[in-house]
């Protein structure tokens, strides 16, 4: 109804006319049932929300809840696990992103799931790394096969999310890595390599498919992101040297801040024959980073 005015404002000795008396009360009466607005609500009326009763509220504009706030008993529909970024990303490197001008390290922990468009594509990833670089913050994915950013596409629609499986989320992710101790002409193994990411530890599941050519005793591969430390005996492995499959385990081991592991064809550190086929196959094993 908006601002309402008096119909008629008496002065000393005029007549009292019932109509004018009417026309008064009937405004006040017609705003009250029903009638009353933003624009008759002062602002800074601090009213108690307490004080308001009845059914759901639609919110039509964004809102902002400052201060400490508790919400009892929310339903929150359509809620699909992501959180739209405010910030725009800036492609840095197929698996590297900035945010200009701002500290945006604190939302962008390890374990950080990432959402956005780039290239007409849907890209998904973790973070593994977020710092302060010069006054923008810089944003490093895991490398994988399946998402990579295009650096003459714009990266748009970003989202990011703390949970473990927000709506779309693959979870796992394709990666091939770089091989050591193979003959380089096409004598490399094939794995089905896949990891995925829960917080700041990562898990690796590799699958032999074909034998590698060796041409040398040392048996290495890449891993999507280093470990935080050693770890002498990350996976228990069965090994294939010069051919022959052996009775006895080998083991995978993993060394601080160095994205290559090393296969030992013993459950100590026993070097592969450097001709023949050789390969390993590992049980999934999981290492913090």
């Amino acid at each position: 109804m908006g601002l309402i005015t008096k119909p008629k404002t008496y002065a000393d000795n005029d007549p009292i006319i019932y109509s004018d008396l009417n026309d008064n009360w009937d405004t006040l009466y017609n705003l009250l049932n029903g009638n009353i607005d933003n624009a008759n609500i002062a602002a800074g009326a601090d009213i108690d929300p307490l004080k308001i009763a009845g059914g759901a509220t639609t919110l039509t504009t964004a809102q902002t809840l400052s201060g400490q706030k508790t919400i009892i008993n929310p339903l929150l529909q359509l809620y699909d696990g992501w959180i739209q970024s405010a910030d725009a990303w800036v492609y840095v490197a197929s698996n590297q992103f900035k945010i200009v001008s701002v500290d945006r390290t604190a939302l962008f922990p390890k374990g950080t799931r990432i959402k956005c468009t780039n290239n007409a594509v849907t890209v998904y990833g973790d973070v593994i790394a977020s710092a302060v670089s010069g006054s923008d913050t810089l944003i490093t994915l895991a490398p994988n096969d399946d998402f990579s950013f295009v650096s003459t596409s714009l990266i748009t629609n970003p989202f990011y999310s703390y949970d473990q499986i927000p709506q779309g989320y693959p979870g796992w992710f394709n990666f091939t890595p770089t091989y050591g101790g193979f003959n380089s002409a096409g004598g490399n193994p094939v794995y089905s390599y896949k990891y995925k990411i829960s917080g700041n530890s990562i898990t690796i599941y590799m699958n032999a498919t074909i034998n590698g050519t060796s041409n040398d005793t040392i048996f290495t591969f890449t891993l999507p992101v280093a470990p935080s430390q050693n770890n002498e005996t990350a996976a228990i492995c069965g090994v294939k040297d010069n051919n022959i499959t052996l009775t006895s385990p080998g083991h995978i081991k993993l060394f601080a801040s160095s994205n290559v592991a090393s296969v030992f064809k013993g459950l100590f550190e026993v070097a592969f024959t450097n001709t023949g086929y050789k390969l390993a196959y590992p049980q999934p094993f999981t290492y913090e980073f």
